[in-house]
């Protein structure tokens, strides 16, 4: 049996974790809190504009965000490696079923809504961002399904040019306060007569250096909210999984109760219709035993409802031991 888990990508998201002082040091906290100032022997020089913008805080404007997306078809199907207990029939014969067909239905509706959403967020996210041009630590995380919403997002042509038309994307608003900073550095330093002394060159050189971690704080906190969309496409991958194979049960039951063993025509040679091997309790399986209890692989069908039996093999793919 298939077994069905929504940790395919959890390993994947971690590194982009948000981690401030703990991966870019102290002068990285100083910049988000809008506090970096270069320093010379006058003084600290003006700190207005900054970094005062948290990269992590990126805007849309409601007239350029995404309202609708159509993540492309997957091809999920909740059923996709579902297996049956022998002596019973198979999944073929279940599939006309209609309440199973419309949990099936209903299952993979669910998912391309998910996806659809996941897209969507992540177009956004993207536009926000500024750019859909992402570390390769990123977007590898996605290229192995040419058909993943996040994949589809990194590639539309529309959100690469709506991320670059924000003008109050998190790149855009980093980029213009590293442009002020160098200036109220250059101003500063000329102040003091140090314009073309190291004391200029290292202060451009700390700035550059936050400059940098700004722009890969930025984009881990990207690479987070990509994962996170990802991730609830896999919950309801899982979801839909899980509610097919409940639905799975019920369906076995009622083909077992309108197929009983040895109600079928008898075999071409004459004999008997062959009945399966009893259960633990003698029964065999389908048929009714003492005070008309059906036994089924699933579980004890009477007038009290389903009632679990030991060494069930849906019920303990469902979680139920």
């Amino acid at each position: 049996m298939a077994q069905f888990s929504n940790t395919t990508y959890g390993s994947k998201f971690t590194n982009f974790a948000p981690t401030n002082t703990q991966q870019y040091g102290p002068q990285l906290a100083s910049l988000l809190a809008g506090g970096l100032r270069a320093t010379g022997p006058n003084g600290p020089t003006p700190t207005s504009g900054y970094y005062t913008t948290n990269p992590y805080s990126a805007s849309v404007a409601p007239s350029n965000q995404v309202t609708s997306a159509q993540a492309p078809a997957s091809g999920f199907d909740p059923s996709q490696g579902a297996q049956l207990p022998a002596g019973g029939p198979a999944l073929s014969d279940l599939a006309t079923d209609p309440i199973l067909q419309q949990i099936q239905a209903a299952g993979v509706q669910a998912v391309q809504d998910a996806r659809s959403a996941a897209m969507r967020n992540a177009e956004n996210a993207l536009i926000g961002y500024g750019s859909t041009t992402v570390p390769e630590s990123i977007r590898s995380a996605y290229a192995a399904d040419q058909a993943d919403p996040i994949l589809a997002a990194l590639t539309d042509s529309a959100t690469a040019q709506a991320a670059q038309a924000n003008p109050d994307s998190t790149l855009m608003r980093l980029q213009g306060q590293n442009v002020q900073n160098e200036a109220h550095i250059n101003q500063g330093d000329n102040a003091a007569n140090l314009f073309y002394s190291s004391t200029r060159g290292n202060d451009l050189g700390n700035l550059a250096n936050t400059y940098r971690s700004a722009q890969n704080d930025a984009a881990a906190s990207l690479g987070g909210l990509l994962g996170g969309q990802e991730q609830n496409v896999l919950g309801a991958q899982a979801q839909a999984q899980a509610n097919y194979l409940n639905a799975l049960e019920g369906a076995w039951s009622r083909w077992m109760s309108a197929h009983p063993p040895g109600a079928g025509p008898p075999p071409p040679d004459g004999t008997s219709p062959s009945t399966p091997p009893p259960t633990a309790g003698g029964t065999p399986p389908g048929t009714a035993g003492p005070g008309g209890v059906v036994r089924s692989p699933f579980g004890i069908l009477g007038s009290q409802g389903p009632q679990t039996i030991p060494n069930n093999p849906l019920a303990v793919l469902l979680g139920r031991y």
